[in-house]
């Protein structure tokens, strides 16, 4: 049994395709990242970003491949972080931030040329932002 003790903020994912059930989680002050196998009858829980106060605001897609990106903000930082799982290992870059305060309520798409859009609000602009990234 998986315990989500503390969790502040989750979203669920069907992915019927490999019959999982994903989700990203903020807990213990880092992202983390758990499915649910039917094979095994278990949750397998990971750690995403082990940066302190990463992913307190975060979304989830998981693209036509079964690839898991998630968009995340990152208060120690003030930065927009995303993290990519590629099927056998996370990747994680920051798309925006350097000495400005910027990543807040981030939401993120995957289109079918694998390319992830990534809404968010750069608070010391005070604007709406739209990130693309590609693979």
């Amino acid at each position: 049994m998986l315990n989500f003790e503390g969790t502040t903020h989750m979203k669920l994912n069907h992915t019927c395709a490999n019959c999982f059930e994903d989700i990203q989680y903020y807990n213990s002050n880092t992202l983390k990242h758990a499915y649910y196998d039917v094979q095994t009858s278990t949750w397998i829980s990971e750690t995403v970003d082990p940066t302190i106060n990463s992913g307190s605001q975060n979304d989830i897609a998981i693209d036509i491949n079964g690839d898991i990106h998630i968009a995340y903000y990152s208060s120690s930082d003030s930065d927009l972080k995303y993290a990519y799982f590629d099927g056998s290992q996370w990747s994680i870059i920051i798309v925006d931030g350097l000495y400005q305060s910027v990543g807040q309520y981030p939401s993120i798409e995957v289109d079918a040329d694998h390319v992830a859009h990534i809404t968010y609000y750069d608070y010391t602009n005070h604007q709406l932002k739209h990130a693309t990234i590609s693979h």
